[in-house]
């Protein structure tokens, strides 16, 4: 089950000796009040080097920030930071801070615990995570997420809300994982399939509970297994099946729809579907190249309808396959 050891690094646990491995923590942000979407995410490797991304839309214009900075694996424990950003661990599994001093853009935000930290492997049945298969094997070292709640203040250095300071106050979630990750040798040119939503990731912010599912929608090629589970003041509990479609535009090259059938632990069916989105970042994945996009990977910040008659704030990530531009330069 999750400790609080998992807080910490594991850079000296990768399965592939001197393959590229690093810990990763992602921290979202959606408070449809203050008109700001966004996610936090923070890849601490084992080849010397840190990525820190600041990826936010804010009154429906984006602001990005994005370093690759030095890093040795210490201190074991935090706070870490590049100058700019800063993520420190103020309680394991419990309470979080993440500022961000940039030239447009700052903020101060705390995260705290709404409901345990949760494994899939301990919560959905199925294939999980942390068992041998085809898309997993070799590459995941651990991963856990969990519900929380966000605060703090955001301010406004440029644009036409220049001097603006917002109060943030949302539902949250945090996904902390340790894993190779773009670290196999690339093919020396992509073939010309046409593109496929390849796996989608949703969060759905209930009152009372926190869904999440992982895997691959209808349509998909990587064979990616599915896991659910509710999240709440009781743990985690599994979900039995999971239905996705990530409805594309007519180039696909966008989601426009995202529709669910999630079977819940006691045998309901309970349909989601994505009805607008209020926003929409992308996010920095890469290996050791900067100049070598791998993927183009969405967190698309929605209102969901559910069919029995609730309506909810949740967030559906997912990646289109192949990337539309590999090299970025």
């Amino acid at each position: 089950m999750v400790s609080e050891v998992d807080e910490f690094l594991h850079l000296d646990a990768a399965p592939i000796p001197g393959a590229l491995f690093g810990d990763t923590a992602w921290f979202s942000v959606m408070d449809a009040r203050a008109n700001v979407f966004g996610v936090v995410q923070v890849f601490l490797s084992n080849h010397g080097y840190a990525r820190w991304a600041s990826l936010f839309q804010i009154d429906g214009v984006l602001q990005y920030w994005g370093n690759k900075h030095p890093f040795a694996g210490t201190p074991p424990r935090g706070p870490w930071g590049d100058g700019r950003m800063r993520y420190e661990i103020v309680r394991p599994l419990g309470e979080f801070r993440v500022s961000y001093d940039g030239p447009l853009v700052a903020y101060d935000l705390r995260f705290s615990a709404r409901y345990p930290a949760f494994e899939y492997d301990h919560s959905a049945a199925g294939p999980q995570l942390t068992e041998p298969n085809p898309y997993f094997s070799m590459v995941w070292g651990g991963h856990f997420e969990q519900a929380m709640d966000c605060a703090g203040r955001l301010e406004i250095r440029g644009g036409p809300a220049r001097g603006q300071v917002r109060e943030i106050a949302c539902r949250s979630h945090r996904e902390r994982s340790w894993l190779h990750n773009f670290h196999e040798e690339k093919e020396w040119q992509r073939s010309g399939e046409s593109l496929f939503p390849g796996h989608f990731w949703l969060i759905l912010h209930l009152d009372d509970a926190q869904i999440g599912a992982l895997g691959s929608p209808q349509g998909s090629r990587l064979g990616m297994p599915t896991v659910g589970a509710v999240s709440d003041g009781q743990g985690a509990r599994a979900l039995r099946s999971v239905t996705a479609e990530v409805i594309l535009d007519a180039d696909g090259t966008t989601a426009v729809e995202f529709r669910f059938v999630l079977e819940l632990p006691d045998g309901r069916r309970l349909r989601a579907r994505s009805t607008h989105k209020l926003g929409e970042v992308k996010l920095w994945y890469r290996g050791d190249n900067c100049l070598d996009n791998p993927v183009d990977c969405f967190e698309a910040f929605c209102e969901f309808e559910l069919d029995d008659g609730r309506r909810c704030h949740g967030i559906c990530e997912y990646s289109i396959h192949p990337a539309r531009r590999r090299w970025l330069a």
